[in-house]
């Protein structure tokens, strides 16, 4: 057996060295003993835990949405065991047997939204072995556990990226995974093993307990050798760059907060990489020397104005901490998806596809949509026969920023996902008092907030209680005007990437794309992690928010420790009404299992099957190339592909029907003022299964002021 001591060792001094230039000034990195030597010096009070009990109980008996439906479902009652906690709490010598207590009344709820922070200096630490495994299927269908990645200053003759690691402590590493997943809260088996995968190298101390073990011992095969080794842990803190930052509403916070980790840790050189190529000297050096594949136009100064509203905007996401994407005319990015990935350079007629991965909906609404908007134009134009759209991995963020892309994809109307509150006599009461405001009251921030936050469900407080149902009737966070307000910009088939990390809002986003038809869900797990609704937390939304309404019981929880929850229960929309979200998750339509090749080249064979699957596809094509205005019609001049019928509607009322053939729709205004009329859009419908017309597409001709005569001129 050898050690790893020293190579990790080196790994870290070499990082500590280069904190500074990594902009990472307070990074701390130390032993798993040290950590915990360090943590045993600032204990916590008695009375700081009786109020952690007092604030959890609070929490899951009335504000927790899931409650009735997890006691039903897994046979729990997580609100008396944390009485009996309390009511133990003298006999409770140590703080790590405390928050062993709490983390596991937790995980029984089997609910990532809801969980428990620990106190500094837990908070924001992050326990770490300098490697990351990664699982395969091989040929026989059997899984093999593959390093992918090492720290970055780690050096060692055998253990290198690509080694399959055998066993884990002694004990065959599957069933290492599987135990370790046995006490992570996730509702369904892909998100325990997926998470487990995470956490066997990388935990985040804020949510989980220290490993217990001090070092981890390795079998792994070199070749046709099999060796051992020594792994020490470490634990990190001080991140930058925002890492466990103030979450947002709807998010897996410990995969979040692991990603932004991991990134710091292990994601640096490819960082400083990806910042070099956006200096303009350099991009277009990457257009003119793309291997081989010709790119649309041989310099960025030859690209159209109206193509980029800044430098090479069809290249580069303005928002890259959320998006990234990939079409056959772009550029060579190391550590990403390649050009000739999605197309044959060798077949001057080949189908052009587009990659889209969305990393995180974690940004403001407004942006997202507007930038997701943006590259799906760039994608229409360089990419116009399919889009592999990928969420794996993606925690979460914004519901309202998740919900308003579907409709960029589709020609149907999107109806948001449904929230349902508790209903609890706590959440009666608080509708009770927004319900009763005053214009007086109202004059305040807080009391304007409060019934902002609350407003939609105070006409169902009665209904909910006068029924006894668990929850109150659903409501939609999106308004559904602001869910489709701007109706389809790609035309493509679109074919969606998701994982078992696939969490939060990216459940809401996944469900709204299966429930809506928009397109086939290519699953590497079975589903998606199953997280149903929008979440609190204890500081930020309870105290703060709820402090305007008197006689809650509402205290800060000490030493930084955070209580996390499901506050809103989500149920879908569409084809699936009614049905949630939590714990169930999205069930793929098209399995897939991952290769070495996906695991350590960035998913090249997922992304040629997914183009295959696109390319089954019929691509259907619709635009307004010009509107002409008269006093009783409007004159449009469309251009199809595929298509069999178009139906055009005026201010969401149909007002012409005929056949695709037509390049010009003469349609009537029957007596409509041209100046009345702010939008003009044309459905265009193609033969489905069993002969039936199915919508397929759709185009817009916005005019918010209305039109105006000019000599018959198009206005």
């Amino acid at each position: 057996m050898q050690s790893a001591v020293e190579a990790t060792a080196a790994a870290v001094a070499g990082i500590l060295a280069g904190k500074t230039a990594l902009e990472l000034p307070d990074l701390l990195i130390r032993t798993l003993p040290d950590f915990l030597a360090a943590a045993r010096e600032s204990p916590l009070r008695p009375a700081d835990r009786e109020v952690i009990c007092d604030q959890a109980i609070l929490i899951l008996d009335q504000f927790y949405a899931h409650l009735p439906f997890k006691r039903a479902r897994y046979g729990i009652d997580p609100v008396q065991r944390l009485r009996l906690l309390r009511a133990q709490l003298p006999r409770l010598d140590d703080d790590l047997k405390f928050h062993s207590e709490i983390i596991r009344i937790f995980t029984e709820l089997r609910d990532a939204h809801t969980s428990y922070g620990l106190p500094a200096p837990y908070r924001g630490a992050l326990a770490f072995l300098p490697f990351i495994v990664k699982v395969y299927h091989d040929e026989a269908g059997q899984q093999r556990f593959v390093v992918t990645q090492t720290l970055m200053g780690f050096r060692h003759p055998h253990f290198q990226p690509g080694v399959e690691i055998t066993y884990w402590n002694g004990t065959p590493v599957r069933r290492a995974v599987e135990r370790l997943a046995g006490a992570i809260p996730a509702g369904n088996d892909a998100s325990k093993f997926s998470r487990g995968m995470a956490e066997l190298t990388t935990r985040s101390l804020t949510y989980v307990l220290p490993p217990p073990e001090e070092s981890v011992f390795l079998q792994y095969r070199s070749g046709q050798k099999e060796r051992i080794l020594q792994f020490p842990w470490h634990v990190a803190s001080g991140f930058a760059r925002g890492a466990f930052r103030a979450p947002s509403t709807a998010v897996c916070q410990p995969v979040a907060d692991q990603a932004t980790a991991r990134k710091a840790l292990w994601g640096n050189q490819g960082w400083k990489e990806q910042e070099e190529l956006q200096h303009r000297e350099e991009r277009e050096a990457d257009v003119r020397q793309t291997r081989g594949v010709a790119p649309i136009f041989a310099t960025l100064d030859a690209v159209p104005e109206s193509l980029r509203a800044s430098d090479a905007d069809f290249l580069y996401s303005r928002l890259p901490n959320v998006f990234e994407f990939q079409h056959p005319s772009g550029i060579f990015v190391k550590r990403a998806i390649t050009p000739d990935e999605l197309f044959n350079p060798a077949d001057p007629h080949s189908k052009r596809f587009g990659y889209l991965r969305i990393k995180t909906f974690e940004a403001a609404s407004d942006s997202i949509f507007a930038e997701f908007q943006r590259i799906l134009g760039v994608m229409r134009e360089f990419a116009p026969d399919g889009l592999v759209l990928d969420v794996r991995g993606n925690p979460g963020g914004s519901i309202k920023g998740a919900e308003r892309l579907l409709q960029l994809l589709t020609p149907r109307e999107i109806t948001p996902a449904r929230f349902h509150f508790a209903n609890t006599p706590t959440i009666q009461e608080i509708l009770g008092r927004v319900r009763a405001l005053t214009s007086d009251d109202l004059n305040r921030l807080a009391m304007q907030e409060l019934k902002a936050e609350f407003q939609p469900w105070i006409e169902d407080a009665a209904y909910a209680l006068a029924e006894g149902l668990a929850i109150t009737e659903g409501r939609p966070l999106t308004p559904p005007d602001l869910a489709n307000d701007t109706g389809q910009v790609y035309q493509g088939p679109v074919a969606l990437l998701i994982d078992a990390i696939s969490y939060s809002a990216t459940d809401i986003f996944a469900a709204g794309f299966q429930d809506h038809e928009i397109g086939p869900i290519i699953g590497v797990d079975e589903n998606t992690g199953g997280g149903g609704g929008s979440r609190w937390w204890h500081q930020s939304d309870l105290l703060e928010r709820l402090s305007v309404v008197p006689g809650l019981p509402l205290q800060p929880l000490p030493g930084g420790a955070a209580i996390g929850f499901a506050s809103l229960r989500s149920t879908r929309a569409g084809l699936r009404a009614g049905q949630a979200l939590e714990d169930l998750g999205v069930t793929r339509t098209i399995p897939y299992q991952l290769t070495k090749t996906d695991i350590m080249d960035w998913g090249s064979d997922l992304i040629a099957f997914a183009c295959r699957e696109l390319s089954r596809k019929t691509v259907h094509a619709l635009e307004i190339t010009g509107v002409a205005a008269h006093p009783d019609r409007l004159d449009l001049h469309v251009r199809s592909t595929n298509l069999v019928r178009l139906v055009c509607y005026v201010n969401g009322i149909p007002q012409f029907s005929g056949g695709a053939d037509l390049a010009t729709l003469p349609v009537p205004l029957d007596g409509l003022d041209l100046a009345k009329v702010n939008d003009v859009q044309i459905r265009g419908y193609a033969w489905g299964q069993g002969r039936k017309l199915e919508l397929v597409v759709a185009a817009r001709y916005p005019c918010p002021n209305g039109f105006a005569l000019a000599a018959g001129a198009a206005p």
